[in-house]
């Protein structure tokens, strides 16, 4: 399950793609079958479901979370979440705490579930950065209470502050500030490839519960035209 908001639903990218059809093109490469769920159908591709609302803060996904994720028990869970909470200074100074809180709920929920949660890229939108450092602080301080607790979480590093290359700049930012042109979104894709490989290193990735959702989401999806399953 990817989640999130327009950055996780692809906006500004090319069909929608945004970082999530090439992640699931790679895993479905290495020869495993791939369901993507969520309650939202967003972008070019076959299994494009998701659970992104343009807009939404963390308080807000995590309540949408409370509907989806009983019903879908996923095996992963592949999160982008902060933005609108710095452009709309939402609680900026507990931020953190109501990341774990969400990340607690869904490995409560699904217990079969490995988390990846990343740090927030770049914003160009004026004086908006500066709470963009200040919550990405806070997630890496989360991330490290969760691998404490032995959590089966992982942090995708976005932002290029921390040295790291190939990570989106200002430069791959689309005018409106917030989300990237297509090479932006490839390198998001590539990062948190990086993660689910680690994850999967670490022994963290189990499959799913059996709970009667087909494995492969390319075979079982209603067509929206004809409302015919494929």
């Amino acid at each position: 399950m990817f989640m999130g908001a327009s950055l996780t639903r692809g906006d500004v990218s090319t069909g929608n793609l945004g970082f999530r059809k090439p992640i699931r093109d790679r895993v479905v490469t290495m020869g495993n079958a791939v369901n993507l769920v969520g309650s939202q159908k967003v972008g070019a591709f076959k299994d494009n479901d998701v659970e992104a609302y343009s807009g939404t803060r963390i308080d807000q996904l995590y309540e949408h979370s409370t509907y989806i994720v009983p019903e879908t028990s996923p095996n992963l869970f592949i999160i982008h979440i902060g933005t609108n909470d710095c452009l709309q200074r939402w609680d900026i100074e507990n931020f953190g705490a109501r990341l774990k809180i969400l990340v607690d709920y869904l490995l409560v929920t699904s217990p079969k579930a490995t988390v990846i949660i990343s740090t927030l890229i770049t914003n160009t939108v004026p004086n908006v950065e500066p709470i963009i450092l200040n919550v990405n602080a806070q997630i890496r301080g989360i991330g490290s209470v969760l691998e404490r607790e032995r959590k089966p979480i992982v942090l995708a590093e976005m932002h290029y502050d921390q040295g790291l290359p190939d990570r989106p700049r200002p430069s791959d930012i689309s005018p409106d500030g917030t989300h990237p042109f297509d090479p932006g979104y490839t390198m998001m894709a590539n990062i948190f490839w990086a993660a689910i490989i680690d994850a999967n290193g670490r022994g963290f990735i189990q499959r799913p519960l059996n709970n009667g959702i087909p494995d492969n989401g390319d075979v079982r999806k209603i067509d929206n035209e004809t409302d015919i399953l494929t």
